[in-house]
């Protein structure tokens, strides 16, 4: 029988209610782990009940809670069994459609740096301040705005550059401590919105034929990466930002208008 990668560990996953965050709970669940599901939905979050197969021996907590909030996140690392987190996988993360002179500018700004940025940091700083972090790790969910900029994102692009500079410092912080770090950045992941509030099946598949793959990628695809920099297969890697993107980001010039 195959050992599983994630054996025994504890795991928490932010925004794992949907999308990419759903299907790293279901991929470390699926190498062993036990997983602490923190979402802000809490109407997703109950609709789940029953719905993912938990392994025996492994357990699946669900927590409502608003990471941009720190004196929640300070509360959810109360729980017993965060107390016990071996990773933490910060996925969660928002964007809005964006103009430099709409009159809320300043409230989309708040709004996306405050989970995106903030809400990473405070997430990150409970998980360092539990006790044992020898062997520790945290992936970080970046994205290909890392790489290069698209029209209409500034806070979303700002608030995710300012994300992978948090990560390369703190991993400069924490290597002593073998405390690993790292980023994944995916591209246009199906099921997605190639243009604000269009989530046109064909629209995305359109898209996807611009990149160099040829195909928009998929949860899973992403999550793979992400139980790999979790596992000790990746125990020397650290501070890296790994993009799976289908190539997106190689492309020249930089902007290729996807719509």
């Amino acid at each position: 029988m195959r050992k599983r990668e994630l054996e025994d560990k504890t795991a928490i996953v932010t925004g794992g209610a949907s999308g990419i965050g759903l299907a790293v709970v279901g991929v470390f669940l699926r190498e062993g782990a036990s997983v602490i599901l923190v979402d802000i939905n809490r109407g997703a979050l109950e609709a789940m009940a029953g719905e993912i197969e938990v392994p025996e021996g492994q357990s699946l907590l669900r927590f409502p809670v608003d990471i941009s909030k720190q004196a929640r996140v300070k509360e959810l690392f109360q729980e017993e069994a965060c107390q016990r987190a071996d990773i933490l996988v910060n996925n969660a993360g928002i964007g809005r459609s964006y103009s430099c002179t709409a009159e809320n500018a300043d409230a989309i700004w708040e709004e996306v740096l405050g989970v995106n940025l903030h809400g990473q940091r405070f997430m990150t700083e409970e998980f360092l301040r539990l006790p044992h972090r020898d062997g520790k790790n945290v992936v970080f969910i970046t994205t290909v705005h890392t790489a290069q900029a698209f029209k209409g994102d500034a806070p979303y692009d700002a608030s995710k550059l300012g994300l992978l500079g948090y990560m390369r410092s703190i991993a400069l912080d924490y290597g002593e401590h073998r405390v690993r770090m790292n980023a994944v950045a995916p591209g246009f992941i199906s099921p997605t919105k190639i243009t604000p509030g269009n989530s046109d099946p064909e629209a995305v598949r359109q898209g996807g034929k611009k990149i160099p793959l040829g195909r928009t990628g998929t949860p899973q695809e992403v999550a793979e990466v992400c139980v790999f920099l979790a596992s000790d297969r990746a125990s020397y890697i650290h501070g890296a930002e790994f993009r799976v993107d289908g190539g997106l980001s190689v492309i020249t010039p930089l902007h290729v208008p996807l719509y």
